[in-house]
C-alpha cells in the first residue's frame, strides 16, 4: 500500500471499514443472543471471558484486533498493544498469545492456525 494512490488508500480504507462493521455486527448480534436484554437492564454488565482471533487476517492484523478491542471497551476489554505487536510464535505456548492485559474484563487471543 505504500506505492498506492490516494484513490487505492481510500478504496482500501472502506473496505476495512466495512469488514470491521461486519466484525463488530457480528460481535452484537452474539452478545444479544448470549446476554439478551435483562442482563443489560438489570444494570449488570455481561460477561464475555475470552475472544479468538486466527486465520490469515486475524493472525497478521494488530489493527483490526486492536479496533475490536477498542469497540468492547464497554465491556472493560483492555488492549495490551506491545503484546497485540507480538503476536504468538510458532511453536512457543501452543502457538496462542493473550493480547490484552492482566485483568482485562474480555480475554482476546491470537491463535495460530
Amino acid at each position: 500500500m505504500a506505492n498506492a494512490s490516494s484513490g487505492d488508500s481510500e478504496k482500501y480504507r472502506l473496505a476495512y471499514q466495512v469488514f470491521l462493521d461486519r466484525i463488530l455486527n457480528y460481535l452484537g448480534a452474539y452478545l444479544l443472543k448470549l446476554f439478551g436484554g435483562s442482563a443489560v437492564s438489570a444494570g449488570s454488565v455481561p460477561e464475555l471471558h475470552g475472544l479468538v482471533f486466527s486465520g490469515g487476517i486475524g493472525e497478521r492484523s494488530t489493527q483490526l484486533r486492536a479496533d475490536v478491542g477498542n469497540h468492547l471497551s464497554w465491556l472493560k476489554c483492555e488492549v495490551d498493544e506491545e503484546r497485540n505487536q507480538e503476536g504468538p510464535k510458532d511453536g512457543v505456548d501452543g502457538g496462542v498469545k493473550e493480547v490484552t492485559k492482566a485483568g482485562s474484563g474480555v480475554r482476546m487471543f491470537v491463535c495460530l492456525t
